[in-house]
């Protein structure tokens, strides 16, 4: 909860000045959905469930709305250890955060909006194994990019019902944990952060 508070007020203080001294209008929602990582980094935790909140704001008569989105994701899978010989479950357990910024085009068509975006994203993540109470932790950020595409519909002048599809890419090659990078660790040494993100979003607009 920590980090989703301070990834909220990063977000926040990234708003301009200038925007805050004039009439706004934008969207905002959450999103519930998913994320897909990229490559083999994170194994049979690669598929995380996924909770967001995004916004759109901007000056009336902007071209595009500045983008502040937060994302975090999770998965959690236990095995049975002595089926591969061990002892006991072990246990993974995956999460990221991601703090996105940028601009995004929201197009009018009626009730209906679509959006394209992109921009800068921050993302912060945990990979844990453990076993017999006993465990190991990766943590990894980076800075990379995003893109993401969609639409809502109104559901009557102010809120909104719709779909997102996200794409975000970020890789470090300096995971940290206890006793630091370890080639001997069952952990990969380079860690693919970003991935695919599905989700629907619930909305309010002004």
């Amino acid at each position: 909860m920590g980090r989703l508070a301070s990834a909220c007020l990063l977000a926040l203080s990234a708003l301009p000045t200038p925007l805050l001294a004039t009439e706004t209008q934008g969207h905002a929602s959450v999103q519930l959905g998913w994320k897909w990582l990229d490559g083999e980094t994170w194994g049979d935790v690669k598929h995380q469930d996924e909770f967001g909140a995004c916004l759109s704001i901007g000056g009336r008569g902007w071209p595009v709305h500045i983008a502040l989105d937060v994302l975090r994701s999770d998965k959690r899978v236990a095995y049975d250890a002595s089926r591969y010989g061990g002892i006991g479950v072990q246990t993974y357990d995956g999460t990221t955060l991601e703090v996105a910024t940028g601009v995004r085009k929201i197009f009018d068509a009626g009730t209906t909006h679509p959006y394209v975006g992109g921009g800068l994203v921050w993302i912060d993540s945990s990979l844990r194994r453990e076993q017999l109470g006993l465990g190991e932790t990766r943590d990894a950020e980076a800075f990379g990019g995003w893109l993401d595409v969609g639409a809502f519909w109104r559901l009557g002048p102010r809120f909104s019902l719709g779909l997102d599809l996200r794409w975000s890419h970020a890789e470090s090659d300096n995971p940290t944990g206890p006793s630091g990078p370890d080639r001997a660790s069952p952990f990969p040494e380079t860690y693919r952060l970003g991935g695919v993100h599905g989700g629907v979003t619930f909305g309010f607009a002004w």
